[in-house]
């Protein structure tokens, strides 16, 4: 999953938090978790469940990146 959030992280904006891929769910991965969430339209509750789970899959080899741009 954090390598799947690592792509939706690269951007411009400060206020994104850099997710290392290190098996842990801590506080930067639940912030991706969140931005992916609320970037992609969907319940921004830092599950991820079947629905994210979806989402992140389709976004995780793309060129184009959730939060590039992010809906305000």
């Amino acid at each position: 999953m954090q390598y799947s959030l690592t792509p939706t992280t690269r951007s411009s904006a400060a206020e994104l938090t850099k997710v290392d891929v290190d098996g842990s769910f801590g506080p930067a991965t639940l912030s991706a978790v969140k931005r992916f969430q609320y970037c992609d339209f969907l319940t921004v509750d830092g599950i991820v469940g079947p629905l994210t789970w979806e989402h992140l899959a389709a976004w995780a080899g793309s060129d184009i990146y959730v939060d590039d741009p992010c809906r305000p």
